[in-house]
């Protein structure tokens, strides 16, 4: 942008179908580069590769919202899912209070209080999260202390009158896990043979080959018994970038990384089915477009302003990071998909001050994504 001239300029990719696609700026903005990864893709003799398509677009004054335009741009090249674009979900998460260690009878005893408060605080979606099953990866079978099948925690839940919510990280696996010690070569490498980095969120995980047919199998066995058994009709399936872990080597060197996400999406969402609700986390968010329905936009809100550890960076769970990066990406909502902006913690049990709540909570509201 240049505030003198009142001119500016707006660049970016049409979409991550072909190619995860980066921007990189000089010191003094006076040149733009755009690239393309191909990711060491392997091609027959004669054969060759595409990008996505690169939109520049020139911006002659600074009262239009150009940003909107490009992503108005992007949403419908790439056929944004629109079926619930009206139908933002409100509801209640068992993560921020109960984490891995929730039990059956906390989950009982939430769906009791929502029923009570109903009247009060008309909240629609219960969503389980992390903590019910015996290991990510190992998704269909239950930790011990669950007397009941999810099944029967999901009727439950629509009996209610709420829509039941399961979290899952379908391309995830934990190091100790039955499958990854049954199936170490869906693993994800590095060329030296060690596992490849899938990040650190409180542990580490290993990531799943997205290109093998047999991870596929998995992925899509795991949904259908999730989805047309057990009756969850809303995803929130996360930690999606595991399926395309950087610097590792997967098995089909046909395709880019990128493409291997597209297909990986593309794989949920025609098991799930097109009436299922579908919340992307930790996934490329280009990649994502007509595939999901909403998509966190953020770093963990956390029980605190600031982040507790490593407090100079910005993607570490805290009230500070959720709400820099919800407001950065206002312009995507309803152009991409609806924007998740993550949960707002209301228990007297976190170090959040009032203020910070409101601020909060305000943010989301801007937002007009799930709360």
């Amino acid at each position: 942008v240049d505030k003198v001239a009142g001119r500016g300029v707006v660049v970016g990719f049409l979409g991550c179908r072909e190619m995860f696609g980066a921007l990189r700026v000089d010191g003094q903005v006076s040149q733009i580069e755009a690239r393309a990864s191909a990711d060491d893709v392997r091609l027959p003799a004669g054969g060759g590769v595409e990008t996505d398509w690169l939109v520049v677009m020139l911006q002659d004054s600074l009262d239009r919202e150009v940003m909107g335009e490009y992503a108005e741009l992007v949403g419908r090249w790439n056929g944004r899912r629109e079926k619930f674009l009206e139908n933002v979900p409100t509801g209640w998460c068992s993560w921020y209070h109960f984490y891995e260690k929730v039990t059956e009878h906390d989950l009982e005893d939430n769906l009791k209080k929502m029923t009570e408060i109903r009247s009060t605080t008309p909240l629609g979606l219960f969503q389980i999260d992390d903590g019910y099953q015996l290991k990510w990866g190992n998704w269909l079978q239950l930790k011990d202390g669950f007397s009941h099948s999810l099944k029967y925690l999901a009727d439950s839940v629509r009996a209610a009158g709420f829509q039941p919510g399961l979290w899952l990280a379908p391309f995830a696996a934990d190091l100790q896990s039955p499958l990854a010690k049954a199936c170490p070569d869906w693993v994800l490498k590095t060329a030296r043979g060690f596992p490849a980095s899938s990040a650190f969120c409180g542990k580490f995980f290993y990531g799943l080959d997205s290109t093998r047919t047999d991870v596929q199998d998995h992925v899509k066995r795991v949904l259908d018994v999730v989805v047309h058994e057990w009756g969850f009709k809303y995803l929130k399936l996360d930690f999606l970038y595991a399926a395309v872990l950087g610097g590792s080597v997967r098995q089909d060197y046909s395709i880019t990384r990128a493409k291997a996400m597209y297909n990986a999406l593309k794989l949920i969402r025609d098991t799930a089915g097109d009436d299922v609700f579908i919340l992307g986390c930790g996934c490329p968010l280009g990649s994502s477009i007509g595939l999901v329905d909403a998509n966190r936009v953020s770093a963990d809100s956390g029980p605190s302003w600031f982040p507790e550890l490593l407090p100079d960076k910005w993607n570490i769970p805290c009230g500070r990071n959720m709400v820099r990066n919800s407001i950065n990406r206002l312009f995507m909502h309803r152009r991409w998909f609806i924007l998740d902006p993550d949960c707002i913690l209301l228990r007297n049990a976190t170090k959040l001050t009032d203020p910070e709540v409101r601020g909060i909570a305000s943010v989301i509201a801007m937002t007009g994504g799930s709360l």
